[in-house]
């Protein structure tokens, strides 16, 4: 069942990056993702906390916008005179970092024209090193891969990270976060 699990996600990956969903695309990402999980296959399989396909298709449709968008900018870039690029490189700490979610995030985040993970530290708590092309905050490069962070664990992760990525937004934007399971409240 894992196996199948990874290969349409595989392939669900692969029609994202392709822009299309025809048969030849959807054929083609099936026969790479079972090569990939048949002859690749792990020495620690990556756990799956949950596999929840609405909101699966919910990140594929957010990803895929920012995909767009991307490669919108990058294209501007590239046709009009006289750069206006200011590149830098931003830590990003997770939250809710399995060895899944890191994974897949640092892929999307790869996927998107105009930025690239160039290194991952597993310490608590995992942070992404991420160089951004068109770096305008910091902190909002931070709070869009949080979001991102956010719909990957709403689709994969256990509840417990669900939890932790909400509160971290409630920081984020000053809201009352939800209660932490693993505090003890006043008695």
């Amino acid at each position: 069942m894992k196996r199948l699990v990874s290969v349409l996600w595989l392939a669900s990956i692969w029609v994202v990056l392709w822009g299309q969903l025809d048969a030849r695309s959807l054929t083609g990402g099936l026969l790479l993702a079972t090569l990939l999980v048949v002859g690749v296959p792990s020495r620690e399989p990556i756990a799956v906390d949950a596999f929840r396909p609405l909101a699966v298709l919910r990140f594929l449709i957010y990803y895929s916008g920012l995909v767009l968008k991307s490669n919108a900018v990058l294209a501007w870039e590239i046709v009009t005179p006289g750069s206006r690029i200011r590149e830098g490189i931003v830590a990003v700490p997770l939250v809710g970092a399995s060895d899944l979610v890191v994974s897949l995030l640092a892929h999307a985040i790869g996927g998107t024209p105009g930025t690239l993970v160039v290194d991952v530290d597993r310490d608590d708590p995992t942070v992404l090193y991420i160089h951004v092309l068109h770096l305008r905050s910091i902190e909002q490069v931070r709070q869009d891969v949080l979001e991102l962070e956010r719909r990957l664990v709403a689709a994969v992760g256990s509840e417990r990270s669900i939890q932790a990525v909400e509160r971290r937004l409630a920081e984020v934007h000053g809201d009352e976060a939800p209660p932490d399971p693993d505090r003890e409240g006043p008695s």
